[in-house]
């Protein structure tokens, strides 16, 4: 199968290229930088040049802005790559891609408010920040497109996912690191962190990966969303705590109420009996294992630096 990975440069696109090229997929990798094949989400040439250049038979649309943060500090950039780029692409591949799958990477964030249940695809989505909105909207004009054009379009709800080399800025590479160089330095400094006490879904990179390749790899794959997530909340301080106790860390916490933001949602569970159902994807990798690569990798990359 010819498939056309979208920032394929990033952290869950570098992984998936790896792992559909190893099951014999002809992966054509793409991003701005750091890839043999380049196009620019704002430059339209550059998108459709490239799909007639692929003729896919799969796109997976990975690429944009990815932080809640980020969206926060710019949000007309965010709308700018996340809902007006990404119909860029999409547009490209109805004209000349018009029979590929095309699957699109979006948020659990999209849910919205906090619930005490978790959240199934049918759920109404009341977005909270620039990201979970740029997503929303993103996805809400592509299926109008897909229903009108009888295009097979996914949207997958993505909970937090993390794993090796996962770049700052996300909050189990960010606990990783700081406690990787206290380990590796002496350093017996506080450990400086925002609101601990939020739930969210969990997922390891390789639980992710796995349900990509469920979903490509099926041919009976529905259009329509999936959830891919753990099924699980946890709190964010029992992260933190998990890769203490791995690590042997003996700094102390420092709750700083700078880095929280007022509308930070509090408890975050996806519903994946959907996908569990009919694809038989379920996660395989405890937390705590996948904690423990995590911060291994970490270790690692701080050596040698």
């Amino acid at each position: 199968m010819k498939v056309l990975v979208l920032g394929a440069s990033g952290f869950a696109g570098s992984a998936l290229c790896r792992a559909l090229s190893e099951r014999g997929h002809d992966v054509f990798a793409a991003d701005i930088t750091g890839c043999q094949y380049r196009f620019d989400l704002s430059e339209k040439e550059s998108i459709d040049k490239l799909v007639i250049q692929c003729s896919p038979d799969t796109v997976v649309h990975l690429a944009g802005l990815s932080s809640v943060g980020a969206s926060w500090s710019d949000p007309e950039k965010c709308f700018a790559l996340n809902v007006n780029g990404t119909l860029n692409v999409y547009s490209s591949c109805l004209k000349y891609a018009p029979n590929a799958r095309f699957i699109f990477a979006g948020s659990a964030e999209e849910y919205g408010r906090s619930t005490d249940t978790s959240f199934k695809e049918s759920d109404i989505c009341t977005p909270s920040n620039p990201y979970a909105l740029s997503k929303f909207t993103a996805a809400e004009a592509m299926q109008m497109l897909a229903d009108k054009n009888a295009a097979n379009f996914i949207h997958l709800r993505l909970a937090n996912h993390f794993g090796p080399n996962q770049r700052k800025g996300f909050v189990t590479a960010d606990f990783s690191l700081q406690i990787a160089e206290r380990m590796l330095n002496g350093d017996t400094s506080d450990i400086s962190v925002g609101n601990l006490e939020a739930m969210r879904d969990f997922l390891y990179i390789d639980d992710v990966i796995d349900a990509y390749i469920k979903i490509i790899e099926a041919p009976h794959a529905a259009t329509g969303t999936y959830n891919i997530g753990s099924g699980s909340p946890i709190q964010i301080k029992d992260i933190l705590t998990g890769l203490l106790e791995i690590s042997s860390c003996q700094a102390k916490i420092t709750v700083d109420p700078e880095k929280f933001r007022s509308a930070d949602i509090k408890r975050m569970s996806l519903d994946i009996s959907k996908i569990s159902e009919e694809l038989n994807w379920r996660p395989q990798i405890p937390l705590i294992e996948g904690l423990r690569r995590t911060f291994n990798a970490a270790m690692e990359q701080l050596r040698f630096q």
